[in-house]
């Protein structure tokens, strides 16, 4: 199904995610130990600057309207990994190659999630007033 207007901001945020995660995997695994480390401090600078705006954007305007729809299953996985998704980045007692390989493939995984059955399932059951005002919300969010 092709994405709605209203969520093509997220949409676009997630190719980002995507691309970082392809990175991330791909040094994670061929970079050498001393290697990984940047990796790691990257990841927590695209948390800062990406990937914590762009989770509380959609738990501040998306996730409300799919609990109000009767959508809360959906609407709790999209939250929960965000939260394991945070844990990773900032766990510094697991190794950097092992950090760095569930890092990727859980963003990976999860933006998946989101663009095919979270958002797909949006679209199909919220209406366009409810779209309209999370992409309201969305602008407002830099």
């Amino acid at each position: 199904m092709k994405r709605c207007p209203q969520l093509r901001k997220l949409s676009v945020e997630h190719q980002a995610a995507l691309s970082l995660a392809v990175q991330v995997k791909r040094a994670a695994e061929k970079a050498s130990q001393e290697e990984l480390r940047p990796w790691v401090v990257q990841i927590q600078d695209r948390w800062w600057s990406e990937l914590l705006p762009h989770f509380q954007a959609e738990e501040s305007h998306l996730v409300p309207a799919l609990q109000a729809a009767g959508l809360s299953t959906l609407a709790e996985r999209a939250i929960q990994e965000h939260r394991a998704i945070e844990d990773l980045v900032f766990d510094s007692k697991l190794p950097c190659r092992t950090r760095l390989t569930q890092f990727a493939e859980l963003l990976r995984d999860h933006v998946r999630f989101e663009e095919r059955i979270l958002f797909e399932t949006a679209q199909t059951n919220l209406s366009e007033k409810e779209l309209d005002e999370i992409q309201a919300g969305l602008s407002e969010t830099p």
